[in-house]
């Protein structure tokens, strides 16, 4: 989805000029030979922060003075930067130098059998869940509960809308920040071999070392724990802020990167866990999940190191995540026979791990608020997606909505209901109205950014992960943290 003809087009004319190949997720698509530019040409450079001024990647004050990186500035934080032994004795490694490779925006199709790439998108050993890390039971005073759901009883809503019994607020375990740091601490940088094509966002070992750097200063406030694991048994983690000692009076839940190939809301979920941690609203418990995909990331940082240009949307599974929750599932749609590749439902309700994860944190927290976070169009959706009526909280709803418009500045989102957003479109088994309607959560879904495509750098039309990643995301990073920071303090003085 865009907000722009121009963009429109692009993405039509990449669309149907590699139908065959986006008709089967995993086949590759043709791509032209590489420019003479490698990685940081043409404005592929590292950008800054908009939260903390810091380049990209590095987080606040974690570079060594004087340290090197192929990357210009760019740094990882080193064992010293998170003060060797952080919270619990726990350093996290610096990164391995990295070759030269060609940018995004150039890669060359590079073929690779069926069996090469399964056994190369499984985690190794260290990449699964970590001993000893929390669960959401942990959170809610239960127990360890790592890597598995359960069963939290039915937590009604009071009729002053709070929650009947105040889930995931249980002060927080050494062990919960402990595990977490030995889980990064063994992470792999970039096998199989180290390289960047896109400078300006963050793999997955580089989002954690800079979220393992707010827990490891921030013990107690920021507080990691396991949500549930993916297909390939990879943890979805999520970061509880919530000040010790402070009487909670709202909840919100942010997730991002549902879908593999859209990166910017990741890279905006981590800005946002550094910026509570630095900034907390009063009165306020914020979980965010950076990676609510982490099998289909994984699939995405192998192809872009490789210069293998695929279209990836699910999980390991290729299960459209946002098609499979359990609210509104059914009805006609003509997008699942136009486009069955990308809208064609899934077996059934619930029926993937991460799906299932997401929903048994919102049946344990029962927030108030919560924002997925997506890409692309430029919009600020909120339910129904799968109905063409009204639901009962359409005012809240567009309210919540508009109180994060506020945030974004010059080129604010629009807000909508998403059903109503096109004529033709409805979305089905999607995860705000299985939060609305399910949990009572006030749910809005952002497609960030308003696409990568642009019409003076034609060569990167066919590149899928063009399509949803701008060359810099600063601008759209910057204006999505000021969208979740308007919410998350309207939720400390009012009701958003």
């Amino acid at each position: 989805m865009s907000t722009t003809p121009w963009s429109c087009a692009l993405a039509f004319l990449a669309l149907t000029s590699g139908t065959a190949q986006a008709m089967n997720p995993d086949a590759p698509m043709k791509a032209r030979p590489p420019e003479s530019g490698v990685l940081g040409a043409e404005g592929d450079t590292p950008s800054r922060s908009p939260l903390t001024g810091d380049l990209r990647g590095r987080g606040p004050s974690l570079a060594e003075p004087g340290s090197a990186s192929p990357f210009g500035e760019r740094s990882l934080p080193t064992p010293s930067a998170l003060g060797a032994s952080g919270a619990n004795g726990v350093g996290v490694p610096s990164a391995t130098p990295r070759p030269v490779i060609p940018d995004a925006d150039t890669m060359t199709p590079l073929r690779v059998e069926p069996a090469a790439e399964r056994a190369d998108s499984l985690p190794t050993e260290a990449e699964k869940v970590p001993r000893g890390a929390c669960g959401i039971a942990d959170l809610a005073g239960g127990g360890h509960d790592a890597g598995r759901t359960q069963d939290h009883g039915d937590p009604d809503k009071k009729p002053d809308g709070t929650s009947a019994t105040r889930a995931l607020l249980a002060p927080a375990s050494p062990r919960c920040a402990a595990g977490y740091l030995r889980w990064v601490a063994g992470l792999r940088d970039a096998a199989p071999e180290p390289a960047h094509p896109a400078p300006a966002y963050r793999f997955e070992a580089e989002l954690h070392r800079d979220l393992a750097a707010q827990v490891a200063e921030q013990p107690g406030l920021v507080t990691p724990f396991v949500v549930g694991t993916s297909v390939r048994g990879r943890p979805i983690w999520g970061f509880r802020v919530l000040q010790p000692g402070v009487a909670v009076r709202q909840t919100l839940l942010v997730v991002a990167n549902l879908h593999a190939l859209e990166w910017v809301p990741s890279e905006i979920a981590t800005d946002f866990v550094t910026g509570l941690a630095h900034h907390p609203p009063p009165g306020v418990s914020t979980i965010v999940v950076p990676t609510m995909n982490p099998d289909g990331r994984a699939r995405v940082e192998m192809d872009l190191r490789r210069g293998d240009n695929r279209f990836r949307r699910g999980n390991a599974n290729n299960i459209d995540l946002n098609r499979d929750f359990a609210e509104l599932r059914d009805g006609p749609t003509p997008f699942r026979w136009m486009m069955p590749w990308r809208y064609g439902g899934t077996p059934g309700p619930l029926s993937q791990p991460e799906s299932r994860a997401l929903d048994a944190l919102a049946d344990a927290g029962r927030f108030d608020a919560a924002v997925s976070l997506h890409a692309f169009g430029g919009y600020l959706f909120y339910p129904y997606a799968g109905a063409w009526e009204r639901p009962p909280d359409h005012a809240a709803l567009h309210r919540m909505a508009v109180t994060m418009q506020g945030g974004m500045g010059n080129g604010a989102y629009q807000p909508r209901q998403l059903s109503r957003f096109f004529f033709a479109f409805v979305g089905q088994g999607m995860e705000i109205d299985h939060l609305y309607r399910r949990y009572g959560t006030r749910a809005v879904l952002v497609e960030t950014t308003r696409s990568g495509l642009s019409p003076l750098r034609p060569r990167a039309w066919g590149t899928h992960f063009r399509w949803y990643n701008p060359q810099d995301p600063a601008p759209d990073v910057r204006d999505n943290l000021g969208a979740l920071r308007a919410l998350a303090w309207s939720l400390a003085f009012d009701t958003p």
